[in-house]
């Protein structure tokens, strides 16, 4: 490949963010291998790359689901509990049924399968 491209490998959540991901005319691919805890998480993960106007594409793995079902209700059960030692009255929660988390505007680009090589960019 003679084309310029960047790499940039996080494998931890916490490199998602504080990093400048702008790619400076270069296009960059975000690639998803690991699901986010929560939508709000997920967003901003999202949001790494195509700041800007800069060229950019979002992959994610078949097998991995954008949110992780089992994280994402720890994370919920943790804010109830905090919200309920903040007020005076207890907070009460109601199961919902969510059939699709879309995040606006910030879509992946391509699925492939974790054992696939496939050219991207």
């Amino acid at each position: 490949m003679n084309e310029k491209y960047r790499v940039v490998v996080a494998l931890d959540k916490s490199a998602m963010r504080g990093l400048d991901y702008r790619s400076d005319g270069i296009p960059i691919t975000l690639v998803i291998a690991k699901s986010f805890d929560n939508k709000r998480e997920a967003a901003q993960g999202l949001s790494r790359v195509g700041r800007f106007g800069d060229t950019c594409k979002r992959v994610q793995f078949k097998d991995t689901p954008l949110i992780d079902v089992k994280a994402h209700t720890t994370y919920k059960m943790k804010l109830f509990k905090f919200i309920e030692a903040m007020q005076k009255k207890p907070v009460q929660m109601k199961q919902i049924l969510v059939k699709e988390i879309v995040v606006p505007e910030q879509r992946v680009t391509v699925v492939v399968s974790k054992y696939h090589s496939t050219k991207l960019g």
